[in-house]
């Protein structure tokens, strides 16, 4: 055989062992999303013998700036009428701009936004990508005009698992709180996107600050990195929530630094 053989048998095989590694691969890819959708309906399955219809548990918050408290029945008595107004509110408390937020839920009353994420993930994952194509795969994104007929309601981290439709803040309070709950250092980051209102998460990870978009529903096989927050110029935030804390960015609206020294913890939330 002459070199022009060898040279064309070398490259057929080459092409054999790369089509025989893509195809394991997809295997193995396939047989892990069908173990995470086992897992997944187990969990939702557990999920459905609970009630899950009502708001989150009731909590307070105090203000790092003066140790004040402020809890929820507070909360409703200042809203009065409007504690069934489906708005986002923000609150000066105590001299304090920006003290903590609110949001109204299934229940249609308002809640502190700390008290969305539960502590609740579907089942254990170790992966961070898990979580993140779980969702992609089992939540179909909606506005809530469409969902609850006009509406803006949130839902609470097992809420959002169990009903499969939901916006923005829905999918990013299930995917912070499941990561939370991996013990990852995540965060619900509030503020517009490319001048729309949005929610996305933030993951601080190894030094570094990500963004995780919970209602990406493509290309989420072919991420091998955690996109970085600094290439990310298009989320502008405003606020930041955990469970417990909630954040406050006096500085520019286009930063893409979630720890900068703009950033202001300016309440601490804890359920009752």
């Amino acid at each position: 055989m002459n070199k022009l053989g060898l040279w064309v048998l070398l490259i057929v095989a080459l092409q054999g062992i790369s089509e025989f590694k893509r195809a394991r691969t997809a295997d193995a890819q396939q047989a892990s999303r069908l173990q995470e959708d086992r897992a997944y309906a187990e969990g939702i399955a557990k999920l459905k013998q609970q009630d899950t219809h009502q708001g989150p548990r009731p909590g307070r918050i105090e203000l790092v700036m003066n140790g004040a408290l402020f809890d929820e029945s507070q909360l409703h008595t200042i809203l009065g009428r409007d504690n069934s107004r489906s708005a986002f509110f923000s609150y000066k408390l105590h001299g304090v701009e920006f003290a903590t937020a609110s949001a109204m839920g299934l229940d249609l009353r308002h809640h502190f936004v700390n008290a969305y994420l539960e502590g609740y993930s579907p089942f254990v994952a170790s992966n961070v990508f898990v979580p993140l194509s779980v969702l992609a795969r089992r939540k179909t994104y909606m506005l809530d005009k469409l969902n609850h007929g006009g509406e803006e309601v949130w839902q609470t981290s097992r809420q959002a698992y169990l009903y499969t439709r939901g916006d923005c803040e829905d999918h990013a309070i299930a995917l912070a709180d499941w990561l939370i709950d991996m013990g990852e250092d995540a965060r619900v980051a509030l503020g517009t996107y490319d001048g729309g209102g949005h929610a996305w998460v933030v993951l601080i990870k190894d030094g570094q600050e990500y963004i995780l978009e919970a209602t990406q529903k493509s290309g989420l096989a072919g991420l091998k990195r955690y996109p970085l927050a600094a290439m990310q110029p298009k989320y502008q935030p405003q606020f930041q929530f955990n469970r417990t804390s909630f954040w406050y960015n006096v500085g520019s609206p286009a930063t893409t630094r979630y720890r900068s020294q703009a950033w202001l913890e300016k309440s601490r939330f804890s359920a009752q």
